[in-house]
């Protein structure tokens, strides 16, 4: 069972770009289960750029003067923001067909279709097989291993990052990339539809996206399948293989609006010994559009505060209202720094038994436990015969100097004390 968790998260960790001939093949044997004959296929270098460009190709397609102004402009700017092949997608997209192409009953009926028959009822049906062949424990021990890994930190975070960093990912993907780009043919109308994108961003990383990051559902039954030599119908294990095949060869895919919508892989994807997401130096997750996820130990953070740390102010800190992040921009920026920059108040001071002084200092956090530090003097001198002050981090119930260095020592202090006099 170890070993094929670390097979199937290597998959979902895979950050080779996608293998589109498999994909793609995979794609059309589904439109061709549920009977329906297979649209286009557009690739995007990630999900926020595959949100952007459904937006863009709606508004062409709903509005003529908008296409007709934008038409030329797009076929040449995008090739600096969308990758090379989604902009040959586009070209072909943009004519007069497109109203054609985003034909939303076959949206619907495709993506209906795709999400009932062989999605959610599949997973269902493969479930009955498992309960009645191995019993409930081993079924979700099963799915909590490769789930927490794979989906919870890779997935989810992509998706949640996808909408909590939304302001800063439009002003940068969308203002820099795109708007500027736009300037002369959208003016003011693109910025005043904003909240439009917004929207629409949402709806994307809502929805249950599949691909690489929910192999975790595949492979749990593929296991079963494969390794315990639990018996699914012809059919039922057909149509697993092709949800592996897509798992493997490709980032998050969905179908909308008469257009089948993929992603690249990330090209980074790195998470800590527990399998939360982090990265201490950059993104932990990067996709091919230029989409990050800053994460350490599975708390999503701004980007500054990974990889400019030095920047963040003790206010700025102090402001920050989620806890989690707050002690990582603290760990980040230092808390010796923190406790002097946010004006920690002394509470305690008394002198060791070498006359040297120690302090004892309380920061109060909001919505959290205070940060008491006591500060102590090194009593082997530096080699220019300097005494370094240096601070250590102690039980916030510490209210004396001797209290804290008892406790740096494992002890309470009255056998501190008795230890210090022996």
């Amino acid at each position: 069972m170890i070993e094929w968790r670390e097979e199937w998260l290597r998959a979902g960790m895979d950050t080779r770009p996608a293998d589109r001939e498999t994909t793609e093949a995979a794609i059309r044997k589904m439109c061709a289960r549920v009977g329906v004959e297979c649209p286009p296929i557009v690739w995007c270098n990630g999900p926020l750029t595959m949100a952007l460009t459904y937006w863009l190709l709606k508004k062409l397609a709903n509005s003529d003067s908008l296409g007709a102004s934008l038409r030329d402009s797009l076929r040449d700017s995008l090739g600096a923001s969308l990758d090379a092949s989604l902009r040959a997608s586009l070209r072909d997209s943009l004519g007069a067909s497109l109203g054609a192409s985003l034909d939303a009953s076959l949206g619907d009926s495709l993506r209906d279709s795709l999400g009932a028959s062989l999605g959610a009822s599949l997973r269902a049906s493969l479930g009955d097989s498992l309960r009645d062949s191995l019993g409930d424990s081993l079924r979700d021990s099963l799915d909590a291993s490769l789930d927490a890994s794979l989906r919870a930190s890779l997935r989810d975070s992509l998706g949640a990052s996808l909408g909590a960093s939304l302001d800063a990912s439009l002003d940068a993907s969308l203002g820099d990339s795109l708007r500027d780009s736009l300037r002369d043919s959208l003016g003011d109308s693109l910025r005043d539809s904003d909240w439009e994108i917004f929207r629409e961003i949402v709806w994307w990383w809502r929805w249950s996206f599949s691909g690489q990051h929910s192999l975790a559902w595949w492979a749990h039954f593929a296991y079963c399948r494969d390794e315990l030599s639990v018996r699914f119908g012809k059919q039922q294990s057909a149509d697993l293989d092709l949800w592996l095949d897509i798992g493997r060869s490709c980032g998050w895919w969905r179908p909308r609006d008469g257009i089948i919508w993929v992603c690249e892989r990330p090209s980074v994807q790195t998470l800590d010994d527990d399998g939360l997401l982090h990265n201490d130096t950059g993104p932990a997750i990067l996709c091919r559009d230029g989409f990050g996820v800053w994460g350490v130990h599975g708390v999503r953070v701004p980007r500054r505060v990974v990889e400019a740390p030095e920047t963040l102010t003790a206010d700025e800190i102090t402001g920050e209202r989620n806890a989690e992040v707050r002690r990582v921009m603290i760990d980040r920026f230092g808390m010796e720094r923190y406790m002097r920059e946010a004006d920690g108040r002394l509470v305690d001071e008394d002198t060791d038994e070498l006359g040297h002084p120690r302090k004892l200092w309380r920061l109060d956090v909001p919505d959290d436990e205070a940060i008491v530090m006591v500060e102590l003097v090194n009593s082997t001198p530096e080699p220019d015969g300097s005494l370094k002050h240096y601070m250590l981090r102690v039980d916030p119930a510490c209210v004396t100097a001797w209290d804290a260095v008892a406790w740096t020592w494992g002890m309470r202090a009255d056998e501190y004390r008795l230890a210090a006099q022996s």
